[in-house]
């Protein structure tokens, strides 16, 4: 038997799933927080519905309700999306671009070559389920060497800036980068409903 459960919501998020409206005050107060950033190179790490949603409503000013009619969807859902993708940006840029070139020979000093590819993994993805499935691993065994490793990052003070501030934040945003695919989003992939020139 299903017991119901009561989750509380802030209610700017309630606002932002049911309001009928564009909720101009999401634009304002995200996107703000982005003005003068280059977020071109970080746009392809979106997933691809997601960024054609930001480049229609940032940079081309379209409604959200012109969006949701454009892909056949709600207002609310592109609101969320749209949340969605400003949290996965502003995640970006908190993360320093490093080669994954240089993460492994600085990385391999300190710890095995599995860790290396642990960390790599999570560092692209932040999910730890992906990287398990890569590796040929259990996700429990991921998720400990993870935490291990990132104890043994604190200990070394010479790779604490910036490694571990790299993997502290990452383990604090699990699964940020992991794009959920709905059912109705299915027939998106890969086949835009109308082509968008990203900026």
């Amino acid at each position: 038997m299903h017991t119901p459960q009561i989750i509380s919501l802030d209610p700017y998020e309630m606002e932002i799933r049911f309001s009928e409206d564009d909720s101009l005050r999401m634009k304002s107060a995200s996107w703000a927080e982005l003005e003068g950033v280059d977020i071109t190179p970080l746009m392809s790490k979106l997933p691809d519905l997601e960024a054609d949603f930001v480049h229609l409503y940032f940079n081309i000013n379209k409604k959200q309700s012109d969006i949701a009619k454009i892909f056949r969807c709600t207002q609310a859902a592109v609101s969320y999306r749209l949340k969605k993708a400003v949290r996965r940006i502003q995640f970006l840029i908190e993360l320093e671009n490093i080669s994954e070139e240089k993460m492994r020979e600085d990385l391999g000093k300190i710890m095995s070559s599995l860790d290396v590819d642990i960390l790599l993994g999570m560092y692209k993805t932040t999910c730890q389920s992906w990287v398990a499935e890569q590796l040929g691993l259990s996700q429990g065994l991921v998720r400990h060497r993870f935490f291990k490793s990132l104890h043994t990052l604190k200990k070394k003070s010479e790779y604490k800036d910036p490694y571990f501030f790299i993997f502290d934040t990452i383990s604090k945003n699990f699964n940020i980068l992991k794009e959920v695919i709905l059912p109705q989003w299915n027939h998106y992939k890969g086949n835009i409903v109308m082509p968008v020139e990203r900026v």
